[in-house]
């Protein structure tokens, strides 16, 4: 009877063994596989939204080395919070009212900007129409997303600083260094130092009271500096400079210091 039993539970463990790796095995491919359907649905029927990649951006004009304005040219770009789509969206752009720039001094490619089916992005670009724009002055550029319910809780408006920069070529030609000295010996080695392309060249008044001398600044020229090396009596000295256009770039009279006299091309006396 004991051995009976014995033999009938042996059956029965093993039976139960089986059918709880059965069970076990099958509960964990479906664990698996569920888990692999309950991922792929949220990514696919997830919530999605759009905002700008960048909100605020500073944007300025540049110059090319033969001086002509070099236009702004900047990608806007918008974003998908979520996962792709399986078909393209399109994202509406809509001007803001505090916007500052005149329509006429840019362009935008579109009006919309278009995310393909499995991407998470798209872009547009907006151009400046630098000769339309005012010297020196900063202006807005402020759009809007307009995706409805689709819009993120923030980086949906984008606002561009544009900034065409005032520019004056360097005048190239003759060039003209009049000075005096109050008291008639010279400078006493006070010096008007010029720096052309980095090659330097020394322009002092030896003795007497006046001087007047020319510079040739050649139509290459990108970096033209004017400096003063001080000398004994500057309390004495008086000079201008005076471009090819007959303006005079600096007026100087009794120089306290030494160093760059802070000529800048688009800054004239007269």
């Amino acid at each position: 009877m004991n051995k009976i039993n014995f033999n009938m539970m042996k059956k029965i463990n093993k039976f139960l063994i089986i059918a709880l790796g059965v069970l076990t095995f099958y509960s964990c491919s479906f664990d698996d596989t569920a888990q692999d359907l309950l991922a792929s649905d949220l990514v696919a029927g997830g919530p999605y939204y759009f905002q700008f990649a960048n909100a605020s951006k500073s944007l300025k004009t540049g110059v090319a080395p033969s001086g002509d304005l070099v236009e702004i040219e900047e990608s806007i770009d918008v974003v998908l919070l979520g996962a792709p789509l399986s078909e393209d969206v399109t994202v509406n752009l809509a001007v803001d009212p505090s916007t500052t720039i005149s329509s006429s001094m840019y362009s935008l490619s579109a009006e919309s900007v278009t995310i393909l089916a499995g991407e998470t992005s798209g872009s547009i670009t907006v151009t400046s129409v630098a000769s339309a724009m005012p010297q020196g002055e900063t202006l807005k550029l402020v759009l809007n997303l307009d995706a409805g319910d689709y819009n993120a809780t923030a980086g949906t408006t984008l606002t561009y600083d544009m900034l065409r920069i005032v520019y004056c070529p360097i005048a190239t030609g003759t060039w003209t260094i009049n000075g005096t000295d109050d008291y008639g010996d010279g400078w006493n080695d006070g010096t008007i130092v010029v720096n052309i392309n980095d090659v330097v060249t020394n322009y002092t008044l030896a003795d007497g009271s006046v001087y007047s001398a020319t510079i040739d600044v050649p139509s290459d020229t990108t970096k033209l500096e004017f400096s003063w090396l001080q000398g004994s009596w500057d309390s004495e000295v008086i000079f201008t400079i005076t471009d090819p256009l007959g303006r005079v770039v600096l007026s100087v009279q009794y120089p306290t210091a030494g160093g760059d006299l802070g000529y800048e091309p688009c800054d004239w006396v007269n």
